[in-house]
């Protein structure tokens, strides 16, 4: 389906490169494509991840029993797989389908916490959300795609190759985005304030050295709009930059305006509260397997 913030098309089909996924709300993935005819388009698909417990066959038929008035899960059942990587043969695992990918972390320590940590493994507990739509629909970033927008889903027909060492690039929008700090210091910290914003996309310059720092911010959004970039390159961006800039519109009264994404405002993704959680909070789960039939695990 549409969003109500993507363009809106009189056709049904879309032809064109997967630019971007994420979540965008429970149970749904919100997909950026790029068309042959240059829009950016935002459409929304379902998706419900699929995550697999492996255990003794009376211990898992144990914690199944107890699904049935579990709210986060959408449907179960029991799945014929290759539980690790050296099994010759497949073994009776869970097939647990959620319905809201935000909450995997939490239902995955859930189990891990009622098996005492040994019990049970949980496996494509922690494969990205993009990630995991990807695999599920057999696809890849930058995928050249046919999308058939239906009412319930998108369905998609590949017109490329994962293995192709040939093929046609989308045309990106790419930014530069430099920001130089007023430092007090010989190293600069959040405390400081902006000095100059400076905005590179192909042959246009944007540079912001005037008004007070909220003016500066509030200039960088309106830049970044009408540039409308696919991808922002910087120096340091998602370790230093994107932190420090958020911390000075906190600082300038100005967060609530701060935003340099195409997703419209009214739509913007709330998470969950252990999703905004700290790292040192995340469940001491192994990584996923590659073990399930295909590579989504």
């Amino acid at each position: 389906m549409f969003s109500k913030g993507s363009q809106t098309l009189s056709h049904d089909k879309i032809r064109g490169w997967i630019l971007d996924a994420y979540p965008a709300g429970e149970g749904e993935i919100a997909v950026w494509v790029i068309s042959e005819l240059g829009e950016r388009i935002r459409l929304i698909d379902t998706f419900h991840p699929k995550i697999y417990v492996s255990g003794k066959q009376d211990e898992i038929e144990r914690l199944a029993s107890g699904f049935y008035s579990n709210n986060d899960i959408a449907k179960w059942g029991f799945a014929q797989k290759y539980a690790h990587p050296t099994d010759t043969q497949k073994s009776r695992v869970l097939e647990i389908t959620l319905k809201d990918y935000r909450k995997t972390s939490h239902f995955t320590r859930e189990i891990l916490r009622i098996g005492d940590y040994t019990k049970y493994e949980v496996l494509n507990c922690d494969l990205h959300a993009d990630r995991a739509y990807l695999f599920s629909k057999d696809l890849f970033p930058l995928a050249l795609v046919e999308i058939k927008n239906q009412p319930e889903e998108l369905t998609y027909k590949l017109q490329d190759s994962v293995a192709s060492t040939d093929y046609a690039v989308p045309p990106l929008r790419i930014m530069r985005l430099q920001v130089k700090i007023a430092q007090k210091a010989k190293v600069g910290n959040f405390e400081d304030s902006i000095a100059k914003i400076t905005l590179s996309q192909a042959e246009k310059q944007v540079t912001i050295d005037s008004g007070d720092e909220a003016e500066k911010l509030l200039k960088l959004v309106d830049a970044v709009c009408e540039l409308d970039p696919d991808i922002v390159l910087t120096q340091g961006g998602d370790s230093y930059l994107f932190s420090y800039l958020i911390q000075r519109a906190i600082v300038s009264n100005v967060s609530d305006k701060m935003l340099l994404g195409r997703d419209p405002p009214l739509s913007r993704l709330r998470l969950p509260q252990e999703e905004l959680s700290s790292p040192m909070d995340a469940p001491s789960t192994k990584p996923p397997r590659n073990a399930y039939s295909g590579a989504s695990i």
